[in-house]
């Protein structure tokens, strides 16, 4: 199954370019997951968690930018570790 997880820092902002570029990638919009939270700590972003726990072996998980997924190397390097461990593809 594919994924998609996107990421606006405000509520402020549009997530609608990121929503767009997943859905372009055959990503349904009912797997796309929208977090609206500073991306510093990932305890205050619940879509990731849910991102986190529905991933499969074999799954597909789709970010538009890196940023969107993580704000630092550290926390960059723990997620693609904790998606690819699963025996999930990442792009």
């Amino acid at each position: 199954m594919k994924f998609g997880y996107a990421r606006v820092s405000t509520h402020e902002q549009n997530e609608l370019r990121q929503i767009e570029a997943l859905k372009e990638h055959n990503i349904e919009e009912a797997n796309i997951l929208l977090d609206k939270a500073s991306g510093a700590k990932r305890e205050n972003r619940p879509a990731l968690r849910e991102l986190l726990t529905k991933i499969r072996n074999g799954d597909e998980v789709a970010v538009v930018s890196m940023d969107r997924l993580a704000r630092s190397l550290i926390d960059l390097q723990s997620l693609v570790k904790e998606i690819t461990d699963k025996g999930v593809n990442y792009s």
